[in-house]
C-alpha cells in the first residue's frame, strides 16, 4: 500500500517545511532557536525536511554541514540577493554558489527581501531593482531566471509586490523556468488576491503559503511590526490551495521569539486547513508532495 493512503494528513510526520528560518540570520536577536537545536526538534518529530531561508548569508553551505550532523533530515537553503551579494542582483555570486562543494544543497534562489523595493519604498530609500521603468523584468532577472532553469531549481519572488510578482510569473513563462515560486503569496502587506493568485497559477507559477500569515494583526501577534498589518484567515489560504493544490505548498516562516514555536504551529495550520474544509489529498499535496516535487526529490 501506498504510504500516503494511511498518512495523517495533520501529522507533522513526513512533512517539509520549505521556509524556515532560524539564528543566526537577520535581523539580530529576532530568532527563538539556532538552526542545529530546531532541525534536531524537526527530526524528532518525524519531519522529512526542511529548505532554510537567511536574509543575509546564504544557507546551503549549513545544509551541507547540518545534513552530516543530524542524518535522518533532509537539509537544504539557498541564497536570497539582499545587498549582502551586491548592490543589484549579483549572477556571479548565484554561478559560484551553484558550482561549490554544496552546490548540491541549494534548492532555490530568493529575488531581495528585506532590501526588495517593495519594503524599502516606504521608509524612502531604493531597493534592488528587478524590473525596468516599464515594468519589463531587467536583462540581469531574465539571466537569473535561465540560471535556475538550467539548474532545476526554484527562483522565488521574496518580497516583491503583487503586480511585480505577475509580471515576474509571465517572463519566468516565457523563459520555460517550470520552478518559479510567488513567496508568502498571502501574507499581508503583499498579499495577492484570490483572482491575482488565479493569473499566477494561469503562467504556471507556484504559490508559498506561510503559516506566518495566521500571526499578523492586532489580536493574533506580539510582534509590534506584525500588529500593523491584516491577518490572513486560514480559511481564505485554503480557498486558494483549492485552485490548484500541486502547484501550492506550505511553510511555516516562524520561528521569531514571539511568536509560537514553528513546530506547533504548522500543526495548527495542517488542522486549521482540514476544518476548513481542504481535503486530505490537497493537505498532502501542499505539505508533502510539491515540496518534495520542487525539491528534486520527486518527479
Amino acid at each position: 500500500m501506498h504510504p500516503s493512503n494511511t498518512q495523517n494528513e495533520c501529522s507533522l510526520h513526513g512533512i517539509i517545511d520549505m521556509h524556515i528560518h532560524a539564528s543566526p540570520d537577520a535581523p539580530a536577536h529576532w530568532w527563538g532557536t539556532d538552526k542545529l537545536s530546531l532541525l534536531e526538534q524537526y527530526r524528532a518529530e518525524g519531519c522529512r525536511g526542511v529548505l532554510l531561508i537567511g536574509n543575509n548569508w546564504p544557507t546551503h553551505n549549513e545544509a551541507f554541514l547540518l545534513s552530516r550532523l543530524l542524518p535522518g533530515i533532509l537539509v537544504f537553503g539557498g541564497m536570497v540577493l539582499n545587498f549582502c551579494q551586491g548592490q543589484k542582483l549579483n549572477l556571479t555570486a548565484v554561478e559560484r554558489c551553484l558550482s561549490d562543494d554544496a552546490g548540491a544543497y541549494c534548492r532555490c534562489l530568493w529575488l531581495p527581501t528585506m532590501d526588495a523595493d517593495f519594503d524599502l519604498h516606504k521608509k524612502g530609500k531604493t531597493g534592488i531593482p528587478v524590473l525596468d521603468g516599464t515594468g519589463k523584468p531587467l536583462s540581469s532577472t531574465l539571466d537569473l531566471m535561465a540560471l535556475c532553469r538550467d539548474a532545476g531549481i526554484m527562483l522565488a519572488t521574496g518580497h516583491s509586490g503583487p503586480e511585480v510578482s505577475l509580471a515576474l510569473a509571465r517572463a519566468a513563462k516565457s523563459t520555460h523556468l517550470e520552478k518559479f515560486v510567488v513567496t508568502q503569496s498571502m501574507l499581508s502587506p503583499r498579499a495577492l488576491t484570490i483572482e491575482q493568485a488565479k493569473r499566477c497559477l494561469d503562467e504556471g507559477a507556484f504559490l508559498e503559503h506561510v503559516v506566518l500569515a495566521l500571526f499578523k494583526g492586532e489580536e493574533h501577534s506580539l510582534i509590534p511590526a506584525h500588529r500593523l498589518h491584516a491577518r490572513t484567515t486560514v480559511e481564505n489560504m485554503a480557498r486558494c490551495m483549492e485552485l490548484a493544490p500541486e502547484r501550492q505548498f506550505i511553510g511555516s516562516d516562524m520561528n521569531q521569539a514571539l511568536n509560537p514555536h514553528p513546530l506547533a504551529a504548522l500543526h495548527l495550520f495542517l488542522h486549521g486547513l482540514k476544518d476548513a474544509g481542504l481535503s486530505r489529498d490537497s493537505i498532502l499535496a501542499v505539505s508533502r508532495r510539491v515540496p518534495a516535487r520542487l525539491l528534486g526529490l520527486e518527479s
